[in-house]
This record gives C-alpha cells, sequence and structure tokens, in this order.
C-alpha cells in the first residue's frame, strides 16, 4: 500500500483539497495507522500554534505553508532535504504514536443522531487520556482531558445533522509514552 504524501496530508490540514481528493485521503486513513499519526501528528503542530489575534487573508496562506512544511518536516529524513523522494524510504512512525487505544464506541462510520453524546475506549495501563472531536476539515470541535474511558459529549457542544466528524483518543502512559486510538470517524443524521 503507498503511502499519503507530505503535500496531501497537508492539503488535507488545510482544507485544500477538493471533495474527491478528500474523500480519497479519507479512505486512505481508515486503513493505514501510518498515515493516521502522521496526521495526528500535524493537527497537533497546528493546534499548538499561538492564536492570532486579527489575521489577513495573507496569514492563513502563510499559515497553510508553515503546516505544510511542519508536515514535511515530521517525515522527510533528516539530510534527505533535496533529493528526490524515490531516494528516500519512508520513516515509520514512533511506535509512542502507534494505535493501541481500542475505540468501544462509537464505531468508526457510525451514524448517531443527535441524542448520541457518549464516547467510549477500553482503559490503557492507567493513563490519562485526551479525546478530540474534529471536524470533517480537520478543525477541533470539542476536546477534554480524562482520566476516566467515557466521556459525554457536553449540550453547548451542538453537532450538524448530516454531517461527517472524526474522533481520537490519545493516551498519556505513566512512563511518558503517548499511545493512540487512530482516528476514527463519524456522521451525524439528519
Amino acid at each position: 500500500m503507498e503511502h499519503l504524501s507530505s503535500e496531501e496530508l497537508s492539503a488535507y490540514l488545510t482544507n485544500s483539497l477538493n471533495a474527491a481528493e478528500r474523500e480519497n485521503v479519507e479512505r486512505h486513513l481508515t486503513v493505514c495507522a501510518e498515515c493516521r499519526s502522521e496526521l495526528i501528528e500535524g493537527q497537533r503542530a497546528i493546534a499548538s500554534a499561538p492564536p492570532a489575534k486579527k489575521v489577513s487573508r495573507s496569514w492563513f496562506a502563510l499559515a497553510g505553508l508553515a503546516a505544510a512544511a511542519a508536515v514535511l518536516i515530521m517525515v522527510w529524513p533528516k539530510g534527505e532535504i533535496g533529493r528526490s523522494p524515490q531516494h528516500i524510504e519512508r520513516i515509520s512512525p514512533p511506535s509512542t504514536i502507534a494505535p493501541s487505544v481500542s475505540i468501544v464506541s462509537p464505531a468508526s462510520d457510525a451514524v448517531l443522531d443527535a441524542s448520541t453524546r457518549t464516547f467510549t475506549w477500553k482503559r490503557d495501563d492507567g493513563s490519562s487520556y485526551r479525546v478530540t472531536i474534529t471536524d470533517q476539515a480537520g478543525r477541533p470541535v470539542w476536546s477534554q482531558a480524562t482520566q476516566d474511558t467515557t466521556v459525554a459529549l457536553p449540550d453547548s457542544i451542538r453537532l450538524a445533522a448530516d454531517s461527517r466528524y472524526f474522533w481520537y483518543v490519545d493516551a498519556l502512559r505513566p512512563d511518558g509514552r503517548s499511545v493512540t486510538s487512530g482516528i476514527n470517524s463519524f456522521h451525524t443524521s439528519r
């Protein structure tokens, strides 16, 4: 299986893909743990950037380029910039971000009605967790840290009807290692 390129991941993170390209990337992400891990790292890089006050459209273009560069730096081997990609082996993601948190519900690609607001996963070695829900464009909708393995989406968070969302659980183990569930999707009913 061929992995997504840094450009494809960057375009996905910056919502620069057309509908068909986005669907192809999402289809690949459902079966490829390595690319999901890279996407999560890109989301973390973007989310950790300080919020800007008033920004112009050119700032958004610059931010997109910065996100693309961050993803490229994370996946491109040191000392290989400038060499053609066919001469470089793909880097495996660190084992600390390999999917190992098991999702219970909602299952990937589940269809949820407005009353379903609970997210559950299996415990991972006494970890603390961060649950994140993003919209189809990868923008965070809600995130919460917890010690439990179930969270309920607060009533103040409204999910749009007939929309696709993604959710994942990152776990921080007592030894400092982190693991993830990988990205799971769900749809809201009409």
